[in-house]
């Protein structure tokens, strides 16, 4: 539900918004961007280029190769449509590497929430993570609990 914080823009919450991006300018634009596009959706039943018709066009699923517009800043690719598949091992590989979430324990948290949450995550694969860096934290422990 992240996409919450950029839909109402609130993109200035301090500690619940500062891990997710480091520059706030990038994020309030992207923040306009998704609001044009919701916007015109909810206007004509379809976010095509947004409410100022000038950002890429949001294709509906299945037109073409790309599935889904991927929001990000210039920095990071930009606003774009994109058809890659994210699977766990790739959530577990980026969270490894993700310097926006800075101790192991919330890392373990955010591996405990897949698996609680989605069932994706395997309690083997769980136990694996950094050579068994998150056993310290169960999987069984609630996914808010210390955070």
């Amino acid at each position: 539900a992240i996409e919450l914080l950029f839909v109402f823009g609130f993109t200035d919450l301090g500690r619940w918004t500062d891990s997710v991006y480091a520059d706030l300018a990038s994020a309030e634009r992207l923040s306009e961007q998704m609001r044009a596009y919701w916007t015109h959706f909810a206007k004509a039943g379809a976010p095509v280029r947004g409410a100022g018709r000038d950002l890429p066009e949001w294709r509906a699923w299945g037109e073409g190769d790309d599935r889904y517009l991927v929001f990000d800043t210039p920095a990071d690719g930009g606003l774009r449509m994109a058809d890659a598949t994210v699977t766990v091992d790739d959530v577990i590989a980026k969270l490894a590497d993700d310097a926006r979430i800075p101790s192991l324990e919330q890392r373990c948290h955010v591996l405990r929430s897949l698996h609680q949450w989605s069932g994706e995550l395997t309690p083997d694969r769980y136990a694996a993570f950094d050579d068994g860096a998150c056993l310290e934290w169960p999987l069984e422990l609630p996914v808010l609990a210390g955070l």
